[in-house]
């Protein structure tokens, strides 16, 4: 059943390609006609990327998008950074951990496109600065890797809260838990965004005893 839908789904789109008219709400359209299916959804996706040309960092299709926004510095001015790649991202926690910086809470935020029938997950970390000014330092997994930023600001201004929890986790273990994952290559069906934030937020253990982790619902 998945390999005929995808294939009914993935025929749908090219045919949108062929005539000019891939769009998105289009190929939303394309893929309802193959069912409700995720993974089938997934390939006409992968089609109107590559036709969008939109599968970059700075704006495009759910699943590959980096979700993350100009960091504002309205609120915390010394206290803005971004930057793409594990270096860049090793070097930031190396930086917190030496300011003893402690992580006290963990969320998941999701950030939907195409009429809510595609949702990009956004990792997120945060501690207080010194100012007492709330922090979230937020990562994002997709195929053009990993990159992360960081701002007092509302982490996904347009987003939802998946689930969030106490935690008190030092940078250190966050880079010694995406180490453990770095040579990983994105893959669209079993290590997407999705899959990256419920890793990490399931390797987080809650502040309190007792306490319920979190989960994706089924």
């Amino acid at each position: 059943p998945y390999l005929a839908a995808a294939a009914e789904t993935t025929t749908s789109a090219l045919s949108l390609l062929a005539l000019g008219g891939a769009t998105p709400s289009k190929i939303a359209e394309a893929s309802e006609s193959a069912g409700s299916d995720f993974e089938p959804f997934l390939t006409a996706t992968i089609v109107l990327s590559a036709a969008l040309g939109s599968a970059t960092p700075s704006g495009g299709v759910g699943l590959f998008h980096s979700t993350g926004m100009p960091a504002s510095s309205e609120s915390c001015p010394s206290c803005s950074k971004s930057g793409h790649g594990h270096d860049m991202l090793y070097r930031r926690l190396e930086e917190l951990a030496s300011e003893s910086r402690v992580f006290a809470h963990i969320a998941v935020w999701t950030q939907a496109f195409f009429g809510r029938t595609v949702d990009h997950h956004t990792l997120v970390y945060e501690y207080f600065e010194r100012s007492r000014c709330l922090m979230s330092l937020k990562i994002d997994w997709c195929r053009d890797g990993v990159s992360f930023s960081e701002s007092s600001e509302d982490p996904c201004p347009t987003g939802d809260v998946v689930m969030r929890k106490c935690c008190r986790l030092s940078p250190a273990e966050v880079r010694r838990q995406i180490a453990g994952v770095e040579e990983r290559p994105y893959d669209l069906i079993r290590w997407n965004c999705r899959h990256f934030c419920q890793h990490f937020f399931d390797q987080t253990p809650e502040a309190f005893a007792g306490g319920r982790h979190g989960s994706f619902g089924a």
